[in-house]
């Protein structure tokens, strides 16, 4: 048997909990993986323990495929995040409809979320609003829609 003095013996211990520690923050997932159309349903933790799982959920202006793609993935024995891909794609507005006296041009041809749309007055005619850009904004939450026209008035 081998006698250490005690100041040793502590010192020891200070040594195997620090390599403890690292090996600990070692066995564990970095940061989740992140995407364009989903986000963390929780605020995310610096690490994760292999077995631990996280879920996402659709962003704004974003819905489910269809058919439903996973969307959780597991942190991993090997310290790695379980593969998942977008499961979500971009939601399709409503059309906006044609004013009485003009048009609505939609300038990729979409109606996707996020798209723009443009007011234009038919020739001789004015868009006017005692709102600034009441009309075009019906749709606000889906489609950016803006008034085109050289003669456009907003009161």
């Amino acid at each position: 048997k081998i006698f250490k003095p005690q100041s040793l013996a502590d010192e020891g211990d200070k040594v195997l909990y620090f390599h403890v520690l690292i090996l600990s923050y070692l066995d564990a997932c970095g940061d989740p993986p992140r995407f364009e159309t989903m986000r963390l349903q929780h605020a995310p933790k610096p690490n994760y323990s292999p077995g631990e799982t996280i879920h996402y959920k659709c962003r704004l202006g974003f819905r489910p495929m269809a058919p439903p793609l996973p969307t959780s993935a597991v942190c991993q024995d090997d310290n790695t995040w379980s593969p998942l891909q977008e499961a979500c794609t971009r939601k399709l507005c409503p059309n906006l409809g044609d004013p009485v006296n003009g048009q609505v041009n939609y300038v990729n041809g979409s109606t996707m979320f996020g798209s723009q749309a443009h007011y234009v007055c038919n020739e001789g005619d004015k868009f006017t609003s005692f709102f600034p850009i009441w009309m075009p904004f019906i749709y606000f939450s889906c489609l950016i829609a803006l008034p085109r026209t050289s003669s456009t008035i907003l009161n």
